[in-house]
């Protein structure tokens, strides 16, 4: 990433079964653009297959910045691009794969069809001089304003879960 970086976000990617669960093609810079780099890590916490609707990205599409996007046609909330790519890969993976990708690498995933639920964990990470806009208003340096407020976790014990 070039320099200290912070946590920008951290989420669970669960996906029913029995076809649910497209996430159309996307960049994660066309919710909230980063004018600096940005990283996702995506862990796999069970196998991952076309069947159960795994990641899918297009190679190198990163190289082509942030792309124009419109909301999905099925109106769900979701940004998408205006054409799907034809040249994309499905990431097989083993569960505690892991793979890293920038904010503008162009990815979604497929329908899950199996009858199990698709389990995966995700943290995204900002330079810590990195400032962003949502929706086109600058919300400044993201260091000093974060989507969320984590802390680090002092102890687990019995009954203080």
């Amino acid at each position: 990433m070039g320099g200290p970086s912070t946590l920008y976000m951290p989420f669970t990617a669960v996906k029913s079964g029995g076809g649910g669960g497209r996430f159309h093609f996307h960049q994660d810079n066309q919710y909230t653009r980063f004018d600096g780099p940005g990283i996702n890590i995506w862990f796999a916490l069970m196998e991952m297959k076309p069947e159960n609707g795994c990641l899918q990205m297009a190679p190198a599409s990163h190289l082509m910045g942030t792309l124009d996007s419109v909301e999905s046609e099925d109106r769900d909330g979701h940004r998408t691009v205006a054409i799907e790519p034809e040249d994309f890969l499905p990431l097989r993976m083993m569960p505690g794969d892991a793979v890293a990708f920038s904010r503008l690498t162009l990815h979604g995933s497929g329908a899950n069809s199996s009858d199990e639920p698709r389990l995966g964990y995700a943290v995204q990470f900002h330079r810590d001089d990195v400032r962003a806009a949502r929706a086109g208003v600058d919300i400044g340096l993201l260091k000093e304003n974060p989507r969320y407020e984590i802390r680090p976790v002092d102890a687990i014990s019995p009954g203080n879960e």
